[in-house]
């Protein structure tokens, strides 16, 4: 009798298993889905929004899109802590626990995206008039586009703790389908309007359109998952006091990656001209795809760890870290390399010959340069699971202000190749994570009686 009932433990064991890689690699593969979209649809639709659009209204487009993704970046600094706080709940088999969180981090973003939006709306005429090069006939239209910029703006620091709390459940699969959605309809509706002969305000406008459906969806989703009666932002002090101080240093963080993440179109633009942020987007949308692929097929390790890590199980998030960090390297190494090795060929597939001639070498600095980036992606998902946040941010920070700098400095004497450098820096200081999550495991690691990791395991399991 107790050597069937062991061996129907170790069954279950293995079968729950089974289901933990299938659902990890699930997850993954709609992880990477959700973000080759973008990229995918822009390898078609660029060539033809430069030629319908103009280099400069396309550049112009592109610095709207940087505006818009470096304020969702910001308002995705307090996502961190929705995932974070609803993994460790649902850990935890907390419930309630998991919809206070929810309702928090709405009302928070919901202020922070109202602040955002009213202060770009505010400093517009500004932005268009001396900050950037911006040809004086499309001032009026740039402005436009840059109020519905706004609006779409305010829309996805909302929508950033819905798609945060799906993943945190660690259901990838509906959020990669909704943005795969609403992602296809702006690159589509771009591509219509622009061979209607509509330039950049009715695309941007479009694109504020697919912002909203996108939220709507979202939060539908969110609403039925939990089974939540209500999904209005409501206030409850502790857990706010509780996601403010993650949520304060994750914020820092995703400020420093729009310091550098968005800035160095920004300074390109100041720098040399819209034509410039044309050229240097279209490298850079390339070679970000390294970190991309890479951070969007690790970001489960993210909700993964800090569920095993809340429950006690921290030798379990170790070994799932080390697992993670093997294919984080190769990936990340592998992908740099094709970059780097057929750049010219990729872009005059993409682009054509002559603009391969002036983005070659731009695309191969940068491949580099974001190569050194992915490296270091599952070492920042773990520190932020284990609740690091403090030191990942201060280090993010430091990074993007070293990076930031870098770029300055040599912009105005080597061009695109000096923001390029600059992310080189940024890379490399990223890679202090490495000893950081070593230290924490070897720290707080401790012996485990396997029964209890069983108990555990199955807990965690329970969505």
């Amino acid at each position: 009798m107790a050597n069937s009932k062991r061996a129907a433990r170790v069954q279950d064991r293995k079968r729950y298993l089974r289901l933990i890689k299938h659902r990890n690699f699930t997850n993954s593969v709609f992880g990477v889905a959700d973000y080759l979209v973008l990229p995918a649809l822009m390898i078609v639709a660029a060539p033809i929004l430069v030629h319908r659009l103009g280099l400069e209204q396309f550049g112009l487009w592109m610095l709207i899109t940087s505006i818009i993704s470096s304020g969702g970046l910001i308002g995705s600094g307090f996502g961190d802590a929705a995932v974070h706080y609803i993994s460790t709940y649902r850990g935890r088999g907390d419930s309630a626990g998991v919809e206070r969180t929810l309702h928090s981090m709405l009302w928070i973003n919901a202020v922070l995206g109202a602040t955002l939006a009213i202060f770009l709306w505010i400093v517009t005429p500004i932005a268009v008039g001396s900050l950037f090069k911006i040809s004086g006939n499309l001032h009026v239209p740039a402005e436009t586009a840059l109020h519905f910029g706004a609006i779409a703006l305010s829309l996805k620091c909302i929508e950033n703790v819905f798609s945060g709390c799906l993943r945190a459940l660690e259901k990838y699969r509906p959020t990669a389908n909704i943005n795969i959605v609403t992602r296809t309809v702006t690159v589509v509706s771009a591509l219509a309007l622009s061979l209607s002969g509509f330039g950049v305000v009715a695309i941007v406008a479009a694109a504020t359109f697919a912002n909203a459906l996108g939220l709507t969806l979202h939060a539908l989703w969110v609403r039925r998952t939990l089974a939540l009666r209500t999904i209005c932002p409501r206030l409850h002090r502790d857990s706010l006091a509780e996601v403010a101080r993650f949520g304060s240093f994750s914020w820092l963080q995703a400020l420093a990656g729009v310091a550098f993440n968005h800035a160095d179109r920004l300074l390109i633009g100041a720098y040399l001209g819209a034509g410039a942020v044309g050229i240097y987007s279209i490298c850079a949308q390339a070679a970000q795809v390294i970190h991309g692929v890479v951070a969007s097929g690790s970001h489960f390790m993210f909700p993964h760890l800090a569920a095993h890590n809340g429950s006690g199980d921290v030798i379990g998030a170790e070994r799932r870290f080390r697992i993670g960090l093997v294919f984080n390297l190769l990936a990340a190494v592998g992908l740099a390399s094709m970059f780097v090795i057929f750049s010219h060929r990729l872009l005059s597939l993409w682009m054509g010959p002559e603009f391969a001639l002036q983005g070659t070498v731009v695309l191969r600095a940068l491949a580099v340069a974001y190569g050194m980036l992915a490296m270091n992606v599952v070492s920042h998902y773990a520190l932020l699971a284990v609740g690091e946040v403090r030191f990942v941010s201060l280090l993010n920070v430091t990074s993007g202000i070293a990076g930031l700098a870098t770029s300055v400095f040599l912009i105005p004497s080597l061009g695109m190749i000096g923001a390029a450098t600059g992310r080189m820096v940024q890379g490399l200081i990223t890679w202090v994570n490495f000893w950081r999550v070593h230290s924490y495991f070897v720290d707080r690691k401790g012996p485990m009686p396997q029964e209890e990791i069983r108990q555990l395991e199955t807990r965690i399991g329970m969505s």
